[in-house]
């Protein structure tokens, strides 16, 4: 690249490229019986695989189920997918607002349940919570203990942990203690109590990290909160549902004669890419880059020039943005800009991966200073502290681009002539 094109002339390379973000793009080969026989994934390249198609499963026959032959003669279920206006989607993997990605467990567990053979099991579902029960007798008994109150305890079952159980006019908790000199406080909704031969309150906090509610159940003994181990914990808070237990060495047959014909008559010999589009990003004629969002929202990147980084090259584009489309109707009347770098990776030697565009944002330096500035004069739910001194807000400049560290990978999926 940086021996083809200087400065500018990168962006006349690459004018009316169609590229988007988001690390979850593959592509899929299909045979003639809709069996997958390889799969790309990003940043991997082509891998060769066995997954064969099974039939589409009972509950929803838009999906597609298949599994593999492991070594030791078992079977494996390896994906759940949909054709839709010509993509593939993997309906077991599912893209998160913040970028993260997720397994859907239901489906996991009725697609091993459909292709395996499997008997039912109750469980319990530590993904969703029971209707709280905070007005009954117990919680209004529960709540008069502690309402408005700071005991002292133990944090979990840890006997030299000493934690501080702080107690809100609605029951709720916040447990403070020191973990390695810092002091950490977890935060806890009351959910109800129950008198089982002692009087236990129960509580829950969500996990977006494990997507999944923690519970505990607090009770008083010699006048100090204990963080207990309680039996019925789950049956009281958590939903049941069934789970399957499963013969790995036995397959059962798809009943969905019509719809896997269907499916088949849709994929079988082709190749058919897999991406969930977060931005989509085109080189316009003059340079700038044209952005639309996910929600169909559009805006325009300007190019601003380019420049060498250690023997890469890079080019510069600035966005002016509103202040009040950011801090609301607290800003003032006025605009600023923010600076972004792209670099191509074209992988030269490596024909099995897709090119790659990186995006670059402001260096440590600069996003050291924004936050310590806006801490200073914003809460933490983005209302002013108070007067705010605009004049004192740091003003990003091209200068600030990190090459090195703060990026985004873009994939390259398109270059139009």
């Amino acid at each position: 690249m940086k021996e083809k094109y200087y400065k500018a002339e990168l962006m006349r390379y690459y004018r009316k490229v169609n590229y988007t973000v988001g690390g979850s793009y593959s592509k899929y080969y299909f045979d003639d019986n809709a069996n997958i026989t390889n799969i790309y994934i990003n940043r991997s390249g082509d891998t060769v695989t066995n997954c064969i198609f099974w039939g589409m499963l009972p509950d929803d026959t838009q999906i597609a189920c298949y599994y593999y032959n492991k070594n030791n003669g078992e079977f494996g279920v390896c994906y759940s997918l949909v054709y839709e206006n010509g993509l593939i989607k993997n309906k077991l993997s599912i893209l998160t607002e913040n970028g993260g990605v997720y397994r859907d467990e239901d489906l996991e567990l009725k697609t091993r349940a459909a292709v395996l053979k499997s008997e039912p099991y109750d469980y319990y579902k530590w993904q969703n919570l029971n209707p709280p029960q905070v007005n009954t007798e117990d919680a209004k008994k529960w709540k008069n203990k502690i309402i408005n109150k700071t005991n002292e305890g133990h944090y979990f079952w840890a006997d030299n942990q000493k934690a501080s159980y702080i107690f809100d006019s609605s029951g709720n908790l916040t447990i403070l203690y020191n973990s390695m000199n810092i002091q950490t406080n977890e935060k806890y909704t009351f959910w109800g109590a129950t008198n089982d031969v002692e009087l236990y309150g129960l509580y829950y906090n969500y996990s977006d990290l494990f997507r999944q509610y923690s519970t505990k159940a607090l009770h008083f003994s010699a006048e100090k909160i204990t963080d207990d181990s309680y039996s019925k914990i789950n049956e009281l808070m958590h939903p049941k549902a069934v789970g399957y237990k499963h013969d790995y060495k036995t397959l059962n047959t798809s009943t969905t004669i019509n719809e896997n014909d269907i499916y088949k008559n849709n994929v079988k010999g082709k190749i058919i890419e897999n991406k969930e589009v977060e931005n989509t990003y085109t080189f316009l004629d003059n340079g700038d880059i044209s952005v639309k969002t996910s929600k169909g929202k559009y805006y325009t990147l300007n190019f601003w020039g380019a420049t060498n980084y250690y023997g890469d090259l890079c080019g510069i584009y600035y966005i002016k943005i509103d202040l009040k489309d950011i801090f609301g109707n607290a800003a003032p009347n006025e605009s600023t800009y923010f600076y972004y770098g792209y670099r191509f990776d074209e992988y030269e030697g490596y024909k099995g991966y897709l090119p790659e565009l990186r995006e670059f944002w402001q260096d440590r330096y600069y996003l050291k200073e924004i936050a310590n500035w806006y801490e200073k004069y914003f809460d933490k739910s983005g209302k002013p502290k108070g007067t705010v001194d605009w004049a004192s807000m740091i003003i990003q400049e091209s200068r600030y681009i990190s090459f090195g560290n703060t990026q985004e990978n873009i994939l390259l999926f398109e270059k139009q002539k």
